[in-house]
């Protein structure tokens, strides 16, 4: 799944910065600015769903409703993967998006889809390590209780 929303992004990306008028980079704009004054969220499904709500900004940029499709149902896979891992990615996604944005303004194909190519690996490690770290407490949860079984009369 990754592979495909890593090849997904990055083309929207780079018909995003061929395609995309100053009025769709001004709604990724205040995206990224209400994602920067939620960061202290608690509501945590409210957190992931403005920040994945860029990825429907982005592919409203593209002007390819198919494309815009398929980033959003992905984008809603993901979400529910990072309701379970809540890896610690926020400043990532941040600082990434304004690179990305500042790519697309300058209408740079080439560096807009080289950012979503690296931001997307960089998210992938940090959920993957955040995934393992989970797996790994299970592990240690299921390993006490079956020994608190083993040990009782």
């Amino acid at each position: 799944m990754t592979e495909a929303r890593t090849c997904l992004l990055c083309i929207a990306a780079e018909q995003a910065a061929d395609r995309g008028t100053d009025a769709d980079f001004d709604a990724l704009e205040a995206n990224i600015r209400q994602a920067e004054l939620c960061r202290d969220e608690t509501d945590l499904h409210k957190k992931v769903r403005l920040v994945g709500s860029f990825h429907e900004y982005l592919g409203r940029a593209v002007h390819n409703e198919v494309l815009a499709l398929l980033i959003q149902s992905l984008t809603e896979v993901v979400a529910q993967i990072l309701l379970k891992t809540q890896p610690e990615v926020y400043d990532l996604v941040i600082a990434s998006r304004r690179s990305l944005l500042a790519h697309l303004r300058a209408h740079d194909r080439v560096a807009a889809a080289a950012e979503m190519k690296t931001h997307m690996a960089q998210l992938q490690a940090k959920v993957a390590d955040r995934a393992r770290q989970l797996h790994d407490l299970d592990l240690v949860a299921s390993s006490a209780i079956q020994g608190e079984r083993r040990n009782k009369p």
